[in-house]
């Protein structure tokens, strides 16, 4: 059997590779503690965009896992990053979320997005 986990991951990921410039997969540049508790994206832009990619089916808002919430986070705060992005496969009407905090005087904005396997391409 396939981990849809890492096959959804790899797809978005060579996506995001072919796509954007700047893009480094899997990376291991930060930790939560001094190092301490490796803290991997799945895609980093530019250094300041973060993505990981979750194969889950999200109906409404409360279908989002906290955890996943808070490992963004994590990865937000220690890359200084403005931008970030949780990113569910795609079916029928799928509805994309906004969450905005602030952290050491900068805005910060979470979303999700829609990946649609069928058409190559990102719903946003």
């Amino acid at each position: 059997l396939f981990d849809m986990n890492r096959v959804f991951e790899s797809f978005v990921s060579e996506y995001f590779k072919r796509k954007c410039k700047n893009v480094k997969l899997q990376d291991k540049k930060h930790y939560l503690f001094d190092g301490n508790f490796s803290l991997i994206p799945d895609i980093v832009i530019n250094e300041n965009i973060i993505m990981d990619t979750k194969w889950k089916i999200i109906n409404d808002k409360n279908d989002i896992s906290q955890s996943d919430i808070y490992q963004m986070y994590a990865y937000l705060t220690k890359y200084e990053a403005k931008r970030g992005y949780l990113i569910y496969p795609f079916y029928n009407d799928c509805k994309s979320y906004e969450f905005k905090t602030q952290f050491c005087g900068h805005n910060v904005i979470l979303k999700t997005i829609y990946f649609n396997i069928k058409k190559d391409r990102l719903i946003i």
